[in-house]
């Protein structure tokens, strides 16, 4: 299996609308985790 390092942070990146409309309905942890998401290698 091969990801595309920068496709994958392309769509965790688009994902944004998403999460923004969601931001005050999700835990915490839930945007910690998907904010270090963005910062693996």
């Amino acid at each position: 299996m091969h990801v595309n390092i920068e496709e994958w942070r392309c769509e965790v990146i688009s994902e944004d609308e998403l999460f923004i409309s969601l931001y005050s309905h999700l835990p915490k942890e839930i945007i910690i985790q998907r904010e270090l998401l963005g910062f693996r290698p």
